[in-house]
């Protein structure tokens, strides 16, 4: 199977799901960048702002093609139980040359599901399997477990 690991992180979080991601499935990986949210409380607020608007903000041109692969992961960071607005610009930008689509969601309390409910709808495809992990998993590695369940989900949907 090949895949491609496509990731936005402000904060670190997904990026680490996004490696662990990538080395169980031996996927490629990349990161989606957009330089609209910095770390500090001002980028926050904006990232928070944009996310609930449902703003696409500019992202980078990607240097890998989806349709070159069996199945693209989008993986990012929930904001107020929506996309990362840079995982929702990558969305609007490249799924239409997906086959098939996986969530990889990171978050610190609720909203994963609307999530993965909205970016579904975003991508007007539905998605083969979702991963959602918080950060107090990831920090325990706790997330191991539903990470190798989610990738057995796609190798067998793939096969």
């Amino acid at each position: 199977m090949k895949c491609l690991v496509l990731y936005y992180s402000r904060t670190g979080h997904a990026r680490h799901l996004a490696n662990d991601l990538g080395e169980s499935l031996g996927a490629d990986v990349e990161e989606i960048r957009c330089d609209r949210y910095h770390a500090r409380f001002v980028g926050a607020f904006r990232a928070l702002h944009d996310a609930v608007r449902g703003r696409s903000p500019a992202i980078a041109p990607l240097r890998r093609n989806p349709a070159d692969y069996d199945i693209l992961i989008v993986a990012g960071p929930v904001w107020a139980s929506r996309p990362a607005a840079p995982v929702r610009a990558a969305l609007e930008a490249c799924v239409s040359n997906a086959r098939r689509i996986a969530f990889a969601l990171t978050l610190i309390g609720s909203g994963g599901e609307t999530a993965v409910r909205r970016m579904a709808r975003i991508a007007r495809m539905h998605p083969v399997a979702a991963l959602i992990v918080t950060q107090a998993e990831l920090a325990s590695g706790r997330h191991r477990r539903t990470l190798s369940t989610f990738c057995t989900t796609l190798q067998k949907t793939v096969s």
